[in-house]
């Protein structure tokens, strides 16, 4: 195995056997696939303690869990320079959704020992590889991690589907879901506001807004969002005229909105063709 971060990473021995064995009867089971993917994970991080370097966008170099093959070295290149660009030492950052961490890393590198990121996730296999990362690159002073799901209220008790790797997300079906605690971001910023928030939370946006009703009408309010958005997921939590209610919770306080391309949003229906939306205060677009 390579330690080259340049590299991109091979398919695993597990992953090639899965795929090129699918007809065989013992590995189309997907309780043993699971299993062996989990064990082989295990035996990389033992073998490798210390974790693999691994660049992304040819800009930050982290230490990341070995076992993990999901991080693309070309992670959101666009979406990525907007934010990094947006940061000031000193900032404080909310990272709704952080999976394993990606962007609370390169977060907390720029914000710098004054600063500080909270990182909310939920699931309980992402938390577990966030506080690794975390720990490995030395950054735990300036990130604070919670295990909670970002809400319209705080202290409910949701389904999540857990241990889905970045496509973990609060869900209504009771099947192969665990239960989790909630909170919102007025709860955790509304007295001193933050300066940037991105949110990506596979189709609970609306949810996540509704909770930050004052942190977005704060005289601190965040000075750039980026929401990741799933339109395909919409239909499936039941909520009608999505759309409609995610561009209301944005313009209401007086954000404008930006495609990642730059264009502007003007209608609600045009989210619904994005897979992510920035927010400006109309005092700084």
């Amino acid at each position: 195995m390579t330690n080259d971060p340049t590299i991109m990473p091979q398919p695993s021995i597990v992953d090639k056997l899965a795929h090129h064995s699918a007809g065989l009867f013992f590995l189309r089971n997907n309780a043993f696939h699971k299993w062996l993917r989990k064990t082989y994970s295990r035996l990389l991080t033992v073998c490798f303690p210390g974790g693999r370097l691994w660049t992304i966008n040819n800009l930050d170099s982290f230490l990341f869990d070995s076992s993990l093959r999901m991080i693309s070295h070309r992670h959101e290149p666009d979406i990525w320079l907007r934010l990094m660009n947006a940061i000031k030492p000193g900032d404080r950052i909310a990272d709704v959704g952080a999976c394993v961490g990606v962007y609370s890393l390169s977060f907390a590198k720029r914000v710098g020992n004054s600063g500080q990121v909270v990182a909310f996730e939920p699931d309980p296999e992402n938390f577990r590889l966030l506080l690794r990362h975390i720990k490995l690159n030395d950054f735990e002073q300036r990130v604070l991690t919670v295990s909670k799901a970002l809400s319209s209220q705080a202290n409910e008790c949701l389904l999540f589907s857990a241990c889905q790797g970045p496509n973990s997300r609060v869900t209504q079906d009771t099947q192969s879901s665990i239960s989790v605690q909630s909170t919102t971001l007025d709860s955790w910023f509304g007295t001193d506001g933050i300066d940037i928030l991105k949110i990506d939370v596979e189709g609970f946006e609306q949810e996540v807004l509704t909770g930050a009703y004052n942190v977005l009408r704060h005289k601190n309010k965040p000075r750039l969002i980026y929401i990741e958005l799933h339109p395909f997921l919409w239909p499936k939590e039941g909520i009608p005229n999505k759309c409609v209610k995610l561009y209301v919770c944005l313009t209401e306080p007086g954000y404008h909105l930006f495609a990642p391309c730059g264009a502007v949003v003007k209608e609600p229906s045009e989210l619904a063709k994005l897979a992510g939306v920035f927010a400006i205060p109309a005092e700084n677009s």
